[in-house]
C-alpha cells in the first residue's frame, strides 16, 4: 500500500536552521539544488510561505515554497519530494495548498515555472488546468533541448477542477487554514 503512508503537514521558516537544512537536503534531488544563501537571499525581505510534509518518523519528506512577487502576485518558487515518497500525490497536495492559501490571502495571480522534463509537475499543472505561458531554453545542468515552461492562473476566478474520483483531492484542513503543527 504505497499510498497509505501517514504524513503530517507543518509550516516552515527561513529562521529555523532545521528547516533550511531540510530544504537544502531535499533540493539535492532537483536538477538545480538550492543553497542556504540562495534561499535567504530570495525570501528574506519577501512575504513567503513554506510548508513541509513529514512521515510517521517526523522526517521531512517534501516541501514547497512560494512568495509574494508583487503586491497582487504569487510565485511558486520551489517544491521537492524525496524520491522514496514520489507517486503519492504529496506534491499535488502542496501545490493545491499554495493556490488555496494564496486565494484565501486575497492575491490575484499565481505563477510557476517548471522544467520540460519534470513530467510529474507538467502533468499536475495540466490536471489543475493552469494556463500555459511562455517558455525559454535552458542551459546546463538540464541538457540539450531543455526548456522551462511558465504556468499561470487568475486566483480571483480559479476553481480547482473536478475530473473524476481518482483526481479529486481533499486538502488537509491544517494546510489551508494555517493550523499546521
Amino acid at each position: 500500500m504505497k499510498n497509505q503512508i501517514p504524513i503530517k503537514f507543518r509550516k516552515g521558516s527561513i529562521f529555523d536552521h532545521r528547516d533550511i537544512e531540510s530544504i537544502v537536503e531535499l533540493s539535492q534531488y532537483l536538477p538545480e539544488p538550492v543553497s542556504e544563501g540562495q534561499l535567504i537571499e530570495r525570501l528574506l525581505f519577501r512575504k513567503h510561505w513554506i510548508r513541509f510534509t513529514s512521515d510517521f518518523n517526523q522526517k521531512d519528506i517534501a516541501f514547497s515554497i512560494w512568495y509574494e512577487d508583487a503586491p497582487e502576485d504569487i510565485y511558486f518558487f520551489i517544491t521537492a519530494t524525496h524520491p522514496n515518497y514520489t507517486r503519492r500525490r504529496i506534491g499535488e497536495k502542496l501545490l493545491r495548498a499554495s493556490i488555496a492559501i494564496s486565494q484565501k490571502e486575497g492575491y490575484s495571480n499565481f505563477s510557476l515555472r517548471t522544467f520540460n522534463q519534470c513530467y510529474g509537475m507538467l502533468k499536475l499543472c495540466n490536471r489543475l488546468e493552469l494556463s500555459k505561458g511562455n517558455w525559454e531554453r535552458l542551459d546546463d545542468p538540464y541538457g540539450k533541448n531543455s526548456y522551462c515552461i511558465e504556468y499561470n492562473c487568475n486566483l480571483k476566478s480559479y476553481q480547482f477542477p473536478f475530473t473524476d474520483k481518482k483526481h479529486t483531492l481533499i486538502l488537509p484542513s491544517e494546510l489551508v487554514n494555517g493550523n499546521e503543527k
